[in-house]
Protein backbone atom coordinates (compact mmCIF):
# COMPACT_ATOMS: atom_id res chain seq x y z
CA UNK A 1 0.00 0.00 0.00
CA UNK A 2 3.21 2.03 0.84
CA UNK A 3 3.97 2.30 -2.91
CA UNK A 4 0.42 2.12 -4.33
CA UNK A 5 -0.80 5.49 -2.76
CA UNK A 6 2.46 7.62 -4.33
CA UNK A 7 2.05 6.18 -7.82
CA UNK A 8 -1.87 7.19 -7.33
CA UNK A 9 -1.41 10.82 -5.94
CA UNK A 10 1.53 10.86 -8.82
CA UNK A 11 -1.10 10.05 -11.91
CA UNK A 12 -3.95 12.37 -9.92
CA UNK A 13 -1.56 15.60 -10.21
CA UNK A 14 -1.38 18.14 -13.24
CA UNK A 15 1.97 17.92 -14.34
CA UNK A 16 4.66 20.15 -13.53
CA UNK A 17 5.99 21.05 -17.34
CA UNK A 18 5.30 19.95 -20.25
CA UNK A 19 7.06 16.71 -21.96
CA UNK A 20 9.31 16.88 -24.86
CA UNK A 21 7.74 14.90 -27.31
CA UNK A 22 4.68 17.50 -26.45
CA UNK A 23 6.19 21.15 -26.67
CA UNK A 24 5.89 21.74 -30.47
CA UNK A 25 3.00 23.43 -32.25
CA UNK A 26 2.80 20.88 -35.49
CA UNK A 27 3.02 17.28 -34.90
CA UNK A 28 3.01 16.09 -38.62
CA UNK A 29 2.34 12.67 -37.96
CA UNK A 30 -1.09 13.52 -36.85
CA UNK A 31 -1.91 15.22 -40.34
CA UNK A 32 -0.77 11.91 -41.60
CA UNK A 33 -2.97 9.75 -39.59
CA UNK A 34 -6.29 11.79 -40.94
CA UNK A 35 -5.04 11.44 -44.17
CA UNK A 36 -5.29 7.74 -43.25
CA UNK A 37 -8.73 8.36 -41.49
CA UNK A 38 -10.48 9.97 -44.44
CA UNK A 39 -9.28 7.66 -47.22
CA UNK A 40 -10.84 4.54 -45.37
CA UNK A 41 -13.56 6.77 -45.39
CA UNK A 42 -14.54 8.15 -48.59
CA UNK A 43 -13.69 4.95 -50.11
CA UNK A 44 -15.68 2.86 -47.63
CA UNK A 45 -18.80 5.26 -48.90
CA UNK A 46 -17.68 5.00 -52.48
CA UNK A 47 -18.32 1.00 -51.95
CA UNK A 48 -16.46 0.16 -54.85
CA UNK A 49 -16.10 -3.35 -54.08
CA UNK A 50 -17.77 -5.90 -51.94
CA UNK A 51 -15.11 -8.32 -51.15
CA UNK A 52 -13.78 -8.90 -47.40
CA UNK A 53 -10.38 -7.22 -48.46
CA UNK A 54 -11.72 -4.16 -49.55
CA UNK A 55 -14.40 -4.01 -46.47
CA UNK A 56 -11.83 -4.62 -43.95
CA UNK A 57 -8.90 -2.06 -45.58
CA UNK A 58 -11.18 1.05 -46.48
CA UNK A 59 -13.39 0.75 -43.14
CA UNK A 60 -15.37 3.37 -42.41
CA UNK A 61 -15.75 3.40 -38.90
CA UNK A 62 -12.29 2.38 -38.08
CA UNK A 63 -11.72 6.11 -39.96
CA UNK A 64 -14.29 7.62 -37.83
CA UNK A 65 -12.46 5.96 -34.76
CA UNK A 66 -9.52 6.97 -35.41
CA UNK A 67 -10.88 10.96 -36.01
CA UNK A 68 -12.23 10.72 -32.62
CA UNK A 69 -9.04 8.88 -30.66
CA UNK A 70 -6.96 11.99 -32.54
CA UNK A 71 -9.57 15.02 -31.27
CA UNK A 72 -9.42 13.61 -28.03
CA UNK A 73 -5.64 13.43 -27.84
CA UNK A 74 -5.18 17.01 -29.38
CA UNK A 75 -7.89 18.58 -27.64
CA UNK A 76 -6.34 17.62 -24.78
CA UNK A 77 -2.88 18.34 -25.75
CA UNK A 78 -3.70 21.86 -26.26
CA UNK A 79 -6.21 22.24 -23.07
CA UNK A 80 -3.08 20.56 -20.75
CA UNK A 81 -0.70 23.09 -22.29
CA UNK A 82 -2.31 25.71 -21.77
CA UNK A 83 -3.36 25.02 -18.66
CA UNK A 84 0.70 24.17 -17.19
CA UNK A 85 1.50 27.51 -18.95
CA UNK A 86 -1.11 29.84 -18.21
CA UNK A 87 -2.34 27.75 -15.03
CA UNK A 88 -5.77 28.03 -16.35
CA UNK A 89 -7.76 27.80 -19.20
CA UNK A 90 -9.87 30.35 -20.94
CA UNK A 91 -13.04 28.41 -22.00
CA UNK A 92 -14.20 31.24 -24.11
CA UNK A 93 -11.54 31.03 -26.28
CA UNK A 94 -11.33 27.39 -26.37
CA UNK A 95 -15.21 27.54 -27.51
CA UNK A 96 -14.28 30.61 -30.11
CA UNK A 97 -11.69 28.23 -31.79
CA UNK A 98 -13.70 25.44 -32.14
CA UNK A 99 -16.69 27.32 -33.52
CA UNK A 100 -14.34 28.78 -36.06
CA UNK A 101 -12.72 25.77 -36.69
CA UNK A 102 -15.97 23.54 -37.22
CA UNK A 103 -19.42 25.81 -37.48
CA UNK A 104 -18.63 27.87 -41.05
CA UNK A 105 -18.03 24.65 -43.15
CA UNK A 106 -21.16 22.72 -41.22
CA UNK A 107 -23.07 25.31 -41.93
CA UNK A 108 -21.95 26.21 -45.32
CA UNK A 109 -22.88 22.21 -46.24
CA UNK A 110 -26.19 21.97 -44.31
CA UNK A 111 -27.39 25.48 -46.55
CA UNK A 112 -26.44 23.63 -49.95
CA UNK A 113 -28.18 20.72 -48.58
CA UNK A 114 -31.53 22.54 -47.98
CA UNK A 115 -31.01 24.54 -51.57
CA UNK A 116 -30.20 21.10 -53.43
CA UNK A 117 -33.30 19.54 -51.08
CA UNK A 118 -35.44 21.73 -53.29
CA UNK A 119 -33.96 21.61 -56.73
CA UNK A 120 -34.13 18.10 -56.88
CA UNK A 121 -37.43 17.40 -54.59
CA UNK A 122 -35.39 14.50 -52.63
CA UNK A 123 -38.22 15.41 -50.01
CA UNK A 124 -35.49 15.24 -46.60
CA UNK A 125 -37.36 16.31 -43.46
CA UNK A 126 -36.61 19.50 -41.69
CA UNK A 127 -36.38 17.86 -38.66
CA UNK A 128 -32.99 16.48 -40.55
CA UNK A 129 -31.35 19.68 -41.13
CA UNK A 130 -32.37 20.93 -38.17
CA UNK A 131 -31.27 17.97 -36.15
CA UNK A 132 -27.35 18.74 -38.08
CA UNK A 133 -27.78 22.49 -37.06
CA UNK A 134 -28.25 21.77 -33.65
CA UNK A 135 -25.25 18.61 -34.16
CA UNK A 136 -28.34 16.53 -32.49
CA UNK A 137 -28.11 13.88 -35.31
CA UNK A 138 -26.45 10.82 -32.96
CA UNK A 139 -29.85 10.75 -31.17
CA UNK A 140 -31.98 7.54 -32.36
CA UNK A 141 -35.07 9.73 -32.38
CA UNK A 142 -33.37 11.36 -35.71
CA UNK A 143 -32.62 8.21 -37.69
CA UNK A 144 -36.74 7.43 -38.78
CA UNK A 145 -36.60 10.62 -40.92
CA UNK A 146 -33.76 9.00 -43.09
CA UNK A 147 -30.87 11.42 -43.96
CA UNK A 148 -28.88 11.10 -47.50
CA UNK A 149 -27.22 14.74 -47.51
CA UNK A 150 -26.28 15.18 -43.45
CA UNK A 151 -25.95 11.43 -42.26
CA UNK A 152 -22.46 11.97 -41.63
CA UNK A 153 -23.08 15.32 -39.21
CA UNK A 154 -23.38 12.06 -36.50
CA UNK A 155 -19.63 12.12 -35.76
CA UNK A 156 -19.36 15.87 -35.78
CA UNK A 157 -22.57 15.66 -33.32
CA UNK A 158 -20.45 13.47 -31.08
CA UNK A 159 -17.58 15.51 -30.90
CA UNK A 160 -19.28 18.68 -30.18
CA UNK A 161 -21.30 17.33 -27.53
CA UNK A 162 -17.84 16.00 -26.14
CA UNK A 163 -16.27 19.83 -26.78
CA UNK A 164 -19.50 21.13 -24.77
CA UNK A 165 -19.11 18.97 -21.92
CA UNK A 166 -15.31 18.34 -20.91
CA UNK A 167 -13.09 21.22 -21.41
CA UNK A 168 -15.41 22.10 -18.56
CA UNK A 169 -13.65 19.47 -16.18
CA UNK A 170 -10.57 19.97 -17.13
CA UNK A 171 -10.71 23.47 -16.14
CA UNK A 172 -11.72 22.84 -12.72
CA UNK A 173 -8.97 20.27 -12.09
CA UNK A 174 -6.95 17.57 -13.56
CA UNK A 175 -8.08 14.56 -11.26
CA UNK A 176 -11.95 15.63 -12.27
CA UNK A 177 -10.73 15.30 -15.92
CA UNK A 178 -8.71 12.30 -15.31
CA UNK A 179 -11.47 10.06 -13.29
CA UNK A 180 -14.22 11.22 -15.40
CA UNK A 181 -12.15 9.84 -18.32
CA UNK A 182 -11.26 6.72 -16.30
CA UNK A 183 -15.00 6.21 -15.51
CA UNK A 184 -15.77 6.46 -19.96
CA UNK A 185 -13.85 3.85 -20.41
CA UNK A 186 -13.85 1.16 -18.28
CA UNK A 187 -16.90 1.96 -15.49
CA UNK A 188 -19.47 2.66 -18.35
CA UNK A 189 -19.08 -0.36 -20.19
CA UNK A 190 -19.54 -2.44 -16.95
CA UNK A 191 -23.15 -0.36 -16.78
CA UNK A 192 -24.29 -0.87 -19.82
CA UNK A 193 -23.16 -4.97 -19.77
CA UNK A 194 -24.92 -5.38 -16.40
CA UNK A 195 -28.04 -3.26 -18.10
CA UNK A 196 -27.71 -5.64 -21.06
CA UNK A 197 -28.03 -8.82 -18.72
CA UNK A 198 -30.10 -7.74 -16.05
CA UNK A 199 -32.66 -4.52 -16.74
CA UNK A 200 -32.76 -4.43 -20.32
CA UNK A 201 -35.31 -1.73 -22.25
CA UNK A 202 -34.45 1.16 -19.81
CA UNK A 203 -35.73 4.53 -20.20
CA UNK A 204 -34.71 6.27 -17.02
CA UNK A 205 -32.61 9.44 -16.86
CA UNK A 206 -29.30 7.56 -16.12
CA UNK A 207 -29.90 4.95 -18.71
CA UNK A 208 -30.22 8.38 -21.12
CA UNK A 209 -26.64 9.58 -19.35
CA UNK A 210 -24.62 6.55 -19.67
CA UNK A 211 -25.57 5.97 -23.22
CA UNK A 212 -24.41 9.56 -24.09
CA UNK A 213 -21.54 8.83 -22.43
CA UNK A 214 -20.31 5.50 -24.04
CA UNK A 215 -20.79 7.20 -27.42
CA UNK A 216 -17.77 9.68 -26.26
CA UNK A 217 -15.79 5.68 -25.74
CA UNK A 218 -12.78 6.66 -28.82
CA UNK A 219 -12.35 10.52 -27.99
CA UNK A 220 -12.11 9.82 -24.24
CA UNK A 221 -9.92 7.35 -25.17
CA UNK A 222 -7.58 10.17 -26.68
CA UNK A 223 -7.56 11.81 -23.95
CA UNK A 224 -6.49 9.27 -21.75
CA UNK A 225 -3.27 8.53 -24.00
CA UNK A 226 -2.38 12.47 -23.54
CA UNK A 227 -2.60 12.42 -20.02
CA UNK A 228 -0.26 9.67 -19.67
CA UNK A 229 2.20 11.22 -22.39
CA UNK A 230 2.42 13.89 -19.56
CA UNK A 231 2.94 11.66 -17.03
CA UNK A 232 5.14 9.12 -18.46
CA UNK A 233 7.81 8.36 -21.00
CA UNK A 234 7.23 4.47 -20.76
CA UNK A 235 6.56 4.53 -24.37
CA UNK A 236 9.37 6.21 -25.00
CA UNK A 237 11.78 3.91 -23.18
CA UNK A 238 10.69 0.38 -23.98
CA UNK A 239 8.22 1.01 -27.12
CA UNK A 240 9.94 3.45 -29.49
CA UNK A 241 12.97 1.28 -30.17
CA UNK A 242 11.04 -1.53 -31.84
CA UNK A 243 8.44 0.89 -33.30
CA UNK A 244 9.05 -0.67 -37.10
CA UNK A 245 7.56 -3.80 -36.05
CA UNK A 246 5.12 -2.40 -33.79
CA UNK A 247 3.20 0.08 -36.22
CA UNK A 248 2.30 -2.61 -39.27
CA UNK A 249 1.32 -4.67 -35.85
CA UNK A 250 -1.06 -2.10 -34.75
CA UNK A 251 -2.72 -1.40 -37.94
CA UNK A 252 -3.57 -4.89 -39.36
CA UNK A 253 -4.89 -5.59 -35.43
CA UNK A 254 -7.57 -2.58 -35.60
CA UNK A 255 -8.21 -3.16 -39.28
CA UNK A 256 -8.67 -7.78 -38.43
CA UNK A 257 -10.91 -6.70 -35.23
CA UNK A 258 -13.14 -4.87 -37.40
CA UNK A 259 -14.47 -1.46 -35.50
CA UNK A 260 -18.41 -2.46 -35.30
CA UNK A 261 -21.39 -0.27 -34.71
CA UNK A 262 -22.59 0.57 -31.41
CA UNK A 263 -23.97 -0.67 -29.04
CA UNK A 264 -23.75 -4.73 -28.33
CA UNK A 265 -21.97 -6.00 -25.43
CA UNK A 266 -19.14 -7.44 -27.79
CA UNK A 267 -18.88 -3.87 -29.83
CA UNK A 268 -18.06 -1.59 -26.83
CA UNK A 269 -15.21 -3.69 -25.67
CA UNK A 270 -14.06 -4.61 -29.80
CA UNK A 271 -14.17 -0.85 -29.93
CA UNK A 272 -12.69 0.14 -27.21
CA UNK A 273 -9.53 -2.12 -27.81
CA UNK A 274 -9.37 -0.96 -31.17
CA UNK A 275 -9.28 3.00 -30.10
CA UNK A 276 -6.46 1.73 -27.70
CA UNK A 277 -4.44 0.51 -30.86
CA UNK A 278 -5.14 3.79 -32.52
CA UNK A 279 -4.01 5.71 -28.91
CA UNK A 280 -0.98 3.96 -29.01
CA UNK A 281 -0.16 4.34 -32.56
CA UNK A 282 -0.55 8.10 -32.15
CA UNK A 283 2.21 8.50 -29.28
CA UNK A 284 4.59 5.82 -30.75
CA UNK A 285 4.98 8.16 -33.69
CA UNK A 286 5.04 11.58 -32.07
CA UNK A 287 8.37 10.63 -32.27
CA UNK A 288 10.77 11.52 -35.59
CA UNK A 289 11.73 8.18 -37.10
CA UNK A 290 12.69 6.43 -40.67
CA UNK A 291 10.41 3.56 -40.40
CA UNK A 292 8.68 2.98 -43.82
CA UNK A 293 5.11 3.83 -42.17
CA UNK A 294 6.33 7.15 -39.99
CA UNK A 295 8.00 8.38 -43.48
CA UNK A 296 4.99 7.57 -45.89
CA UNK A 297 2.59 8.84 -43.09
CA UNK A 298 5.10 11.97 -42.67
CA UNK A 299 5.33 12.84 -46.64
CA UNK A 300 4.29 16.60 -47.63
CA UNK A 301 1.21 15.21 -50.41
CA UNK A 302 -0.26 12.93 -47.31
CA UNK A 303 -0.12 15.62 -44.87
CA UNK A 304 -1.70 17.75 -47.74
CA UNK A 305 -4.29 15.14 -47.77
CA UNK A 306 -4.61 14.80 -43.81
CA UNK A 307 -4.59 18.75 -43.76
CA UNK A 308 -7.74 18.74 -46.10
CA UNK A 309 -9.72 15.68 -44.29
CA UNK A 310 -12.33 17.98 -42.53
CA UNK A 311 -13.26 19.53 -46.08
CA UNK A 312 -12.96 15.96 -47.53
CA UNK A 313 -14.96 14.19 -44.53
CA UNK A 314 -17.95 17.25 -45.08
CA UNK A 315 -18.08 17.25 -48.80
CA UNK A 316 -17.54 13.54 -49.46
CA UNK A 317 -21.22 12.40 -48.77
CA UNK A 318 -23.05 13.98 -51.27
CA UNK A 319 -20.95 12.29 -53.74
CA UNK A 320 -21.13 8.72 -52.36
CA UNK A 321 -24.48 8.50 -51.99
CA UNK A 322 -25.15 6.60 -55.10
CA UNK A 323 -28.52 8.46 -54.44
CA UNK A 324 -30.95 7.82 -58.12
CA UNK A 325 -32.64 10.94 -57.62
CA UNK A 326 -29.57 12.73 -57.80
CA UNK A 327 -27.29 13.43 -60.95
CA UNK A 328 -25.47 10.37 -61.96
CA UNK A 329 -22.35 13.02 -62.58
CA UNK A 330 -22.81 14.40 -58.82
CA UNK A 331 -21.61 10.38 -58.07
CA UNK A 332 -20.35 7.77 -59.88
CA UNK A 333 -17.17 7.15 -60.14
CA UNK A 334 -14.69 8.51 -60.98
CA UNK A 335 -16.25 11.71 -61.52
CA UNK A 336 -17.26 11.96 -57.71
CA UNK A 337 -13.48 11.63 -56.90
CA UNK A 338 -13.13 14.61 -58.76
CA UNK A 339 -15.65 17.02 -57.55
CA UNK A 340 -14.92 15.53 -54.35
CA UNK A 341 -10.86 17.06 -54.39
CA UNK A 342 -11.90 20.23 -56.20
CA UNK A 343 -14.64 21.40 -53.87
CA UNK A 344 -12.70 20.13 -51.06
CA UNK A 345 -9.91 22.41 -52.13
CA UNK A 346 -11.89 25.33 -53.23
CA UNK A 347 -13.53 25.11 -49.27
CA UNK A 348 -10.27 25.26 -47.44
CA UNK A 349 -8.80 27.42 -49.72
CA UNK A 350 -11.02 30.24 -50.39
CA UNK A 351 -13.62 29.75 -46.98
CA UNK A 352 -12.23 27.65 -44.20
CA UNK A 353 -8.42 29.49 -43.82
CA UNK A 354 -10.05 32.98 -43.85
CA UNK A 355 -11.85 31.28 -40.60
CA UNK A 356 -8.49 29.52 -39.49
CA UNK A 357 -6.97 32.65 -39.29
CA UNK A 358 -9.59 34.39 -36.87
CA UNK A 359 -9.55 30.92 -34.81
CA UNK A 360 -5.12 31.68 -34.47
CA UNK A 361 -5.77 34.97 -32.68
CA UNK A 362 -7.20 32.91 -29.79
CA UNK A 363 -4.46 30.23 -29.34
CA UNK A 364 -2.13 30.08 -26.90
CA UNK A 365 -0.16 27.55 -28.62
CA UNK A 366 0.03 28.93 -32.42
CA UNK A 367 -0.04 26.38 -35.14
CA UNK A 368 3.00 25.72 -37.93
CA UNK A 369 2.22 25.77 -40.78
CA UNK A 370 2.79 23.17 -43.49
CA UNK A 371 5.59 24.10 -45.51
Amino acid sequence: MKKIKPAIDFFFTLPAAVPKVLDQSYYPILDGLRALAIVMVVFFHSKLDNSYLYQTVFSGKLGVDIFFVLSGFLITTLLLKEKISSSKISLKNFYIRRAFRILPLAYLYIILSIVLNFIWHTHISPVIFIASFLFLLDFSQTRKYGNPYTGHYWSLSVEEQFYILFPVLLKKSWRLYLITILFVLFVVPLIITAEFLYFPNQTNPLYLIIHLLIKFQGIALGCFFSMLTFKSNWIEKNILPWRHCVNPLLIAAAMLLGYEDFLTIKSMYTNLLISTLVGCFIVINLYPGNDILYRLLSNHIVRKIGMLSYSIYIWQQMFTLRDDTLPSWLWKPPFNFLWMIGISCLSYFYFEKYFLKLKAKFSIVKPKPLD
